[in-house]
């Protein structure tokens, strides 16, 4: 019999012409290697929408599968993607957990697949020092919670006293659910 550990998949990160696979945690490594992707895919799809004539370019498919992870470096990659000047769409392809969920949402069109499932939940983080340093902590990590909360009001219908809620909780949601709260845009 097989153990846990022999069935977990590596996680990666690779392209496929437009398609981007996000299939890994978010930090500093992997969204430098998304941002390349990213890039990459852009000139592509600008090359061949001149090549062409094409009135749009070709959008740039990003396939989530993420746990999530760090927050500072989901805030790098998601202005990245809202400025980018491809559209970019998001699948949640099996899940996308906290920080996974941000990128997704701000994407221009977003969607997951019926079995996919998504996790928006508060921040976690430590604070231990001095009494003034975990004072600073409790301040930076309110701010962030700020900016988590103002994109996913920006991006879905969710208003903050329902968001407040929801982010209180671990509680997963369905394609169902994701697709009446505006958390994607429609389900494949």
């Amino acid at each position: 019999m097989a153990s846990d550990e022999d069935d977990a998949e590596s996680p990666s990160l690779e392209r496929v012409n437009n398609r981007i696979y996000f299939y890994t945690s978010v930090s500093g490594g992997s969204c430098a290697m998304l941002r390349r992707a990213i890039a990459e895919a852009t000139l592509e799809s600008q090359m061949y929408q001149l090549a062409f004539v094409q009135p749009e370019p070709v959008p740039i498919e990003l396939h989530i599968r993420s746990p999530g992870g760090s927050l500072m470096h989901a805030f790098g990659i998601i202005d990245y993607i809202m400025r980018n000047p491809v559209p970019v769409h998001s699948h949640i392809d099996g899940y996308a957990a906290s920080a996974g969920t941000l990128m997704s949402v701000v994407c221009s069109k977003r969607y997951a697949y019926p079995n996919s499932l998504m996790l928006l939940h508060q921040l976690s983080g430590g604070a231990e020092g001095k009494y003034a340093n975990v004072l600073e902590d409790v301040q930076n990590m309110a701010l962030m919670m700020d900016m988590c909360k103002k994109i996913y009001t920006e991006h879905t219908l969710m208003r903050e006293k329902e968001l407040d809620e929801i982010l209180s909780h671990d509680i997963w949601f369905s394609s169902q659910t994701c697709l009446e709260k505006g958390i994607i845009d429609g389900i494949l």
